[in-house]
């Protein structure tokens, strides 16, 4: 393949966070590019679910619903944040970026309920207020939790901890969740953090079988895509580009995996109380899988995925910068070349062998059998941290 001179064109552009900033100018819209986003609701709209965002930018209100009014030590000399309602309902999409809307505090009680949700920080005060706790307070309840869990006649452990968000630990998003296990949780910036807490905290209830699957689909997919860019013929800065995307790709996707799941989970606990929605835990847990509603999906597909995004988005910030057609045709063609090439490279064989993948696919059940056994799962795990919790 004749090295295409793609550097030269790269480096007339404007700079790359000019790039991400082209691509982020809509509010309220997903970092991922929209012809995705629209595939992925038309997979979740099969069954019967819509994603965070289309339920909170349609429903909410955009001002905060709650306002912190104070702080306090427990027990266990751990930080806790006390909040006033301060809108009309819970519910908010109240935002810092166009990434983080604030939902519904309550969310954690529902799940959990409200006497082990205690234990770990979270109170429900009517009419008004509501306590959350800090991420020291979380972690440290948590630990003690896990601890306990081991005592049960069934021991149980939760694969799934959080950390300090800073920008530096957010570049490491991927390999803090493969390795650890870790989610990032908010501590400067109010609003994020509220959002970490209502969106991604239920995370910690998902199956240890589905955890595990996201961890290593997720580990397979970023060596098979620096695998496959190393052998690409093209420019040393062009690949980093691509590489790049490509990660941003699996961060969004796993961020709005794990936020997904925590409405899932929300709502199918409240289905009982008049909600008609009964396939939206089955669609947390596709997406958890690497799946958008084929049950056949395998990790090499989801690599090819996440793979093309990542080749959008590149194509979509080319076509936002040069507005000569002249030069942006043939360097659009070299890419669907580049792409093509490197889709052919993520499906031959590997010398990572996802053993792991093909035990887990042969042996779950399929269909609303999966959906089923891992609603089980789920209730299993919950039913071990009320019982945990209990020993106190």
């Amino acid at each position: 393949m004749k090295r295409p001179h793609l550097l030269v064109i790269i480096l007339s552009l404007a700079s790359l966070s000019s790039w991400s900033s082209t691509l982020n100018s809509k509010p309220h819209v997903s970092a991922r590019c929209q012809d995705l986003l629209l595939e992925l609701q038309a997979s979740l709209a099969e069954l019967g679910f819509s994603s965070p965002d289309d339920v909170f930018l349609n429903l909410a209100p955009e001002e905060p619903s709650i306002t912190l009014t104070s702080t306090s030590k427990d027990s266990h000399g751990q930080t806790l944040n006390h909040f006033k309602k301060s809108s009309e309902q819970w519910l908010s999409q109240s935002r810092s970026n166009p990434y983080d809307p604030q939902g519904d505090p309550r969310w954690f009680i529902e799940i959990l309920g409200h006497q082990a949700s205690k234990k770990l920080g979270f109170a429900l005060n009517p009419p008004h207020e509501i306590t959350l706790p800090s991420l020291e307070a979380f972690t440290f309840h948590l630990a003690r939790l896990n601890e306990e869990m081991k005592l049960l006649p069934n021991p149980d452990q939760m694969e799934i901890s959080f950390y300090a968000q800073t920008r530096k630990s957010l570049n490491n998003y991927l390999e803090n969740y493969i390795e650890q296990g870790r989610l990032p949780l908010a501590t400067e910036n109010l609003n994020h953090y509220l959002h970490d807490l209502n969106f991604h905290s239920a995370y910690l209830f998902v199956p240890k079988e589905v955890s595990d699957y996201s961890r290593e689909l997720n580990k397979y997919t970023l060596q098979r895509h620096q695998s496959m860019i190393e052998q690409l013929d093209l420019d040393l800065e062009l690949k980093k580009r691509i590489l790049y995307l490509a990660r941003l790709e699996l961060v969004e996707a796993l961020d709005h995996t794990t936020a997904s799941y925590s409405v899932a989970m929300n709502r199918y606990n409240t289905q009982a109380k008049g909600e008609k929605n009964p396939k939206v835990f089955k669609s947390a847990l596709l997406m958890s899988t690497g799946e958008s509603g084929d049950s056949t999906s395998s990790p090499v597909d989801y690599s090819v995925r996440a793979f093309k995004a990542a080749m959008l988005k590149l194509t979509i910030e080319l076509r936002n910068q040069l507005k000569n057609k002249e030069k942006l045709y043939p360097l659009l063609q070299t890419l669907a070349k580049v792409e093509a090439e490197s889709i052919a490279l993520l499906k031959t064989p590997s010398a990572y062998t996802p053993s792991f993948f093909q035990g887990f696919q042969s042996n779950r059940p399929s269909g609303l059998d999966f959906e089923a056994l891992c609603k089980a799962l789920t209730q299993k795990r919950l039913n071990a941290i009320q019982a945990a919790r209990s020993l106190n």
